[in-house]
């Protein structure tokens, strides 16, 4: 998948950045303990932030919309951004404002994560800064469930012009679920679309968020792989790739990425899904919540010939 290949126009990209504090420990924190971590890493991260990254080393031009406090942090996360080519252009900055930030606690014997953050109410995107113009020459628009208010003002102009949404869903709020009816593709834990849909079985919890709006539905299980639906057409299950597990963090958000590069190439459902399996697995093998240049190489350099051969054209 060169990027010669890739048509042009920029997907936009709208929600959450964050600076991460990783902590590598040999375990859990143990109730009022202490733990001396193996490493600590401060890095750029945010669930938006992320999939604009990793879109863009995918050689897909990429549009962010988000908000940057005013100090160093802040500007370390902006620049990660624009590093691999996102035009971070139509961004706000708060001026005083610290940058959202997140600690992640890395479990390097279990292989898990926890995650604390903390996020200032002026970093919050006001709805009005959404407007037409920012849609223009969009191909497809992406919401990470951060920013409700302006996603739902998004969705609706996406839905108005025939641009295509994908969005995740990383919890369950009235506002999040209204931005629902305006979005094409959702891409979301299993846990997480379980709970909105009172559904425990796959298939039937699938039908049942689409009946919410979307007309496709991924659902996504960790090393379990991922199931889906798009339209009427039969389930679809993608085992997990087998991967030395280094972080998850950030898994999700290169699923996303690697599901929407696929996308853009026309390819149909199951090769989505297995692009976006490898690209969360690479992920899986890094320290971080992000991808590197090499590693996007080597998952494309593999996936290029089966994405190719399932494409249909795309938009």
């Amino acid at each position: 998948m060169s990027e010669s290949r890739t048509t042009t126009g920029p997907v936009l990209v709208l929600g959450n950045n964050t600076v991460d504090l990783v902590f590598r420990m040999p375990g859990t924190i143990p109730r009022d303990g202490k733990v001396q971590a193996e490493s600590l890493t401060v890095t750029a991260g945010g669930q938006a932030a992320n999939v604009a990254h990793a879109l863009a080393l995918l050689g897909v031009p990429v549009r962010y919309v988000g908000a940057f406090g005013g100090d160093d942090d802040s500007a370390l996360s902006r620049r990660s951004l624009e590093d691999v080519g996102v035009d971070t252009s139509r961004c706000i900055a708060v001026a005083g404002c610290p940058a959202h930030r997140a600690a992640v606690l890395v479990d390097t014997r279990a292989g898990g994560r926890s995650i604390v953050m903390y996020k200032d109410s002026r970093l919050e995107l006001a709805p009005e800064v959404i407007t037409p113009e920012l849609m223009g020459g969009v191909r497809l628009v992406y919401l990470d469930n951060h920013e409700p208010r302006a996603s739902a003002v998004a969705a609706r102009l996406a839905r108005a012009r025939g641009i295509p949404v994908v969005a995740d869903l990383e919890s369950v709020s009235d506002l999040a679920v209204a931005v629902l009816t305006d979005v094409d593709v959702l891409i979301a834990p299993a846990e997480v679309l379980s709970g909105l849909t009172e559904e425990n079985d796959v298939v039937p919890m699938l039908r049942a968020v689409q009946r919410l709006g979307p007309r496709t539905v991924v659902a996504t299980a960790g090393p379990r792989g991922a199931d889906g639906v798009e339209a009427l057409g039969p389930p679809t299950h993608v085992p997990g790739r087998p991967c030395p597990v280094v972080d998850s963090t950030g898994a999700g958000d290169a699923f996303h990425a690697g599901y929407i590069a696929a996308l853009l190439r026309g390819a149909d459902f199951p090769a989505r899904l297995e692009l976006a399996t490898a690209v969360a697995a690479r992920k899986c093998g890094v320290a971080g919540p992000r991808l590197t240049a090499d590693d996007a190489r080597t998952v494309l350099a593999d996936a290029d010939g089966a994405v190719l051969a399932a494409a249909d054209g795309g938009w």
